[in-house]
């Protein structure tokens, strides 16, 4: 059996299944990074981006399923970690970290996933950003491998990549 996050993937059903998703649409960001506007709308593109990657059209359902409530669950805690610092500059520091968290208490709590499962896509969550970032940390090649031991690469570059375009 194929665990998923929810068998409505429409938009309006998932802000009406998850306060969380809803809340999106209320959270602002960076208008030089994110011109699309609100976290609602970027998240909708990620996932529209993800659906069109190649890579992800031949993973199985499956991985398919991880990768998508990864790029749904993303952002979630830019609601509690964006702040406004004036003309259209809005941080949201240690949302991927927060984002983790909240993510594996969702998937606990209200979404049962298998424990296998459940870690990938919490990881994914938390990385998410780091193939645009890698470069600029002191050791990158210490911190991808890392990194490599707590997710799968591969779906972490497909993620940011969606994330990237999105």
């Amino acid at each position: 059996m194929i665990w998923k996050i929810t068998q409505n993937k429409d938009w309006q059903s998932l802000e009406k299944q998850f306060q969380w998703v809803a809340d999106m649409k209320d959270v602002q960001q960076h208008n030089k990074h994110h011109a699309e506007g609100n976290v609602a709308i970027h998240t909708q593109m990620v996932l529209e981006e993800l659906e069109k990657n190649p890579i992800y059209k031949y993973l199985t359902e499956q991985e398919q399923e991880i990768l998508w409530a990864s790029a749904l669950l993303h952002d979630v805690e830019k609601r509690s970690t964006s702040q406004d610092e004036g003309d259209g500059r809005i941080s949201a520091n240690g949302h991927a970290r927060k984002g983790e968290y909240t993510a594996r208490t969702i998937l606990f709590r209200d979404i049962p996933t298998p424990f296998f499962l459940r870690e990938q896509i919490t990881s994914l969550v938390r990385f998410h950003g780091l193939p645009l970032w890698l470069m600029e940390k002191e050791e990158p090649k210490k911190k991808i491998h890392q990194v490599s031991l707590r997710t799968n690469t591969k779906f972490l570059k497909v993620l940011a990549e969606a994330d990237a375009r999105g």
